[in-house]
C-alpha cells in the first residue's frame, strides 16, 4: 500500500495532520494531487480526523458534519442558525437542540 509514498512524504504529512495511520496518510497524499490532501492541511487538527473519516466513505454522518462545516466557514452557531432552507442537508445538519 506503502509503495508510491516516500518516507520523507509520510513524515511531513504526518508531522502536519497529527493523523497516525499510515493507511490514512497514504490515502491523503494520493488524494492531495486531487485537492483533497491541500485542503485537509488548512483545517484544525481537531476537525481533521472529521475530515478523514467523511472523505473514507465510510460515514454519511461524518459527510454531513463535514460539509456543513466546510458551508458554513467552521462555525458550528452558523449551523445551528442555518437560514439554507433550500439545502438538502438542512433536516439532517448537526449541532441542533435536542427536541
Amino acid at each position: 500500500m506503502l509503495e508510491n509514498i516516500s518516507a520523507e512524504e509520510m513524515r511531513i504529512f504526518r508531522e502536519k495532520s497529527k493523523i497516525e495511520s499510515d493507511k490514512m496518510i497514504t490515502e491523503f497524499i494520493r488524494e492531495n494531487k486531487k485537492g483533497r490532501g491541500s485542503f485537509l492541511n488548512l483545517i484544525k487538527n481537531q476537525q481533521q480526523q472529521l475530515f478523514v473519516k467523511a472523505y473514507s466513505g465510510k460515514s454519511k454522518a461524518s459527510g454531513i458534519k463535514a460539509k456543513c462545516l466546510d458551508c458554513s466557514c467552521f462555525q458550528k452557531e452558523e449551523i445551528t442558525n442555518c437560514e439554507v432552507f433550500t439545502c438538502p442537508l438542512y433536516e439532517y445538519r448537526p449541532y441542533q437542540p435536542t427536541k
